[in-house]
């Protein structure tokens, strides 16, 4: 019996041995998780922004008048050409007759003009016959040298008679141009009382109502090309240095949030916000949305994806001296490995420009407290 007590209590003390030996050699090789510099990994650049219109116009009259109305409200789709809002049109109505009826009266000054000029002609025509005859007689003796004298007088009368009937229809002429300028510069006017939409376009607001008097430049309507709406993208200076046109996004609308729009950049602002220290990049979807709200929020994601992307988490990057790094992990040991940073990205990796290699395994910032230089480690199993 205290044999067998005693070969009890010598497995025990043996097992407790091991056990200690086995939890000492754990202690001393940590057992931490690695990650893997990859270039497989689109990087996402984030931004945040608004729907807006490319093209926004502001109408207003160019003349002073009275509102006299306003036919399309807000939300209203309207047609190329479409009239949108009318002034008061008496007054110009009563100037553009009478500059008409100024025109007709230079008109029929013409024809009065041009049928002096025709029976001046035929005057002249027949007194030339009348001095040739006169001045043939004159000669052979058959009529007085006065008779002659008197013909030739009333020739030269006639030519006076044309060169005045051919001024008078020049004069008619000119004021026959004259009152039809004047005539369509009030034709002009009356089409300045009337805006039409300059495009198919959508009323985005109304600023004023009948009745009021409009002075030239007051905005009567605001109105966008529903064909140009498009995203303004706010995105943090630090990332925008790679983005390029044509560079796909994605976008979710704040009242569509389980909808995502394919988009791509169209234009990249050259100015930045001095503020905010953000750059505005302009995208436009590949679709526009049937419905939406000018003004609303969108979130949008830009893929930058390029052979050389070499990327890692971020929260594999450890700080010794000021200088980033990782813990990398060669042949079952740690050594620290200084990399220059670029870009960080929205899915938490950040952009590796130098110091890295793709496939290199570095240590997960989990593990970064429990090793050093040299240090043997044992590689977690990742969680499933």
């Amino acid at each position: 019996m205290r044999s067998k007590l005693a070969i009890m209590a010598a497995v025990v003390m043996a097992s407790l041995a091991v056990g200690g030996a086995v939890g000492f050699a754990r202690h001393q090789t940590p057992e931490v998780m690695v990650v893997a510099a990859r270039d497989d990994i689109p990087g996402q650049i984030y931004g945040l922004g608004t729907v807006e219109p490319r093209v926004l116009s502001r109408l207003g009259f160019v003349v002073t008048g009275t509102l006299a109305a306003v036919v399309v409200d807000h939300g209203d789709r309207v047609p190329t050409g479409a009239v949108l809002a009318r002034l008061d049109t008496r007054q110009q109505d009563a100037r553009l007759e009478q500059a008409q009826a100024e025109t007709a009266r230079a008109r029929a000054n013409v024809e009065l003009a041009h049928a002096q000029l025709e029976r001046s002609h035929a005057l002249l025509a027949r007194r030339q016959a009348t001095d040739r005859r006169k001045q043939l007689l004159v000669r052979s003796g058959s009529v007085a040298v006065e008779t002659a004298e008197e013909a030739h007088t009333d020739l030269q009368v006639a030519v006076a008679d044309v060169a005045v009937a051919e001024s008078n229809r020049q004069v008619a002429a000119g004021a026959l141009t004259s009152a039809g300028a004047a005539a369509k510069v009030e034709q002009a006017l009356r089409e300045l009382h009337v805006i039409a939409a300059p495009y198919a376009a959508l009323v985005v607001d109304r600023l004023v109502e009948p009745g009021t008097i409009m002075v030239p430049g007051q905005a009567v309507l605001t109105l966008a090309d529903p064909e140009s709406i498009w995203v303004a993208l706010y995105v943090d200076e630090a990332t925008a240095g790679g983005l390029a046109v044509g560079m796909p996004v994605e976008m979710k609308l704040r009242s569509r949030p389980g909808e995502t729009f394919a988009g791509r950049i169209a234009r990249i602002g050259i100015e930045a916000d001095r503020v905010g220290s953000d750059r505005r990049v302009y995208t436009a979807f590949d679709r526009i949305p049937d419905h939406f709200t000018l003004g609303e929020q969108v979130e949008g994601l830009i893929t930058v994806a390029h052979p050389n992307l070499v990327t890692i988490p971020e929260e594999a990057i450890v700080r010794q001296a000021g200088k980033a790094g990782v813990w990398t992990v060669k042949d079952g040991r740690t050594h620290w490995e200084g990399i220059a940073l670029g870009r960080r990205f929205a899915d938490g990796r950040r952009e590796v420009m130098d110091g890295l290699v793709v496939g290199t395994m570095v240590v997960d910032r989990s593990g970064a407290d429990r090793v050093s230089e040299g240090k043997r480690i044992l590689i977690a199993e990742a969680p499933r």
